[in-house]
């Protein structure tokens, strides 16, 4: 209902979660709704830490890039794909820079 509004209200067209690895019930409640499960994932210390999307299909790199930008603007995070086992990207935190 609230993704729903949010798209309807403000335009919002895609949205992300992360969940812990161990919180099965989180998992199954972000499928339900229609999350997808990304083919990206934290590196230590934050690699119990899964990554969902909601929103219309797009190709694995415009995801990167969307996931990329919005990390950008809350923290510092870095991860990998695990299509490549190679480090994507590595996000500076806006607060105190």
């Amino acid at each position: 209902m609230m993704l729903t509004m949010a798209r309807e209200s403000c335009g919002m067209h895609t949205c992300y979660a992360k969940v812990f690895e161990c919180n099965r019930a989180s998992q199954q409640g972000l499928e339900k709704l229609g999350f997808e499960q990304l083919i990206v994932s934290a590196t230590p210390p934050h690699d119990d830490e899964l990554f969902y999307r909601y929103g219309h299909p797009a190709a694995h790199d415009e995801t990167v890039r969307e996931l990329k930008r919005l990390m950008r603007k809350i923290r510092v995070v870095r991860y990998v794909s695990r299509e490549t086992r190679t480090s994507v990207h590595e996000c500076r935190t806006l607060i105190g820079t």
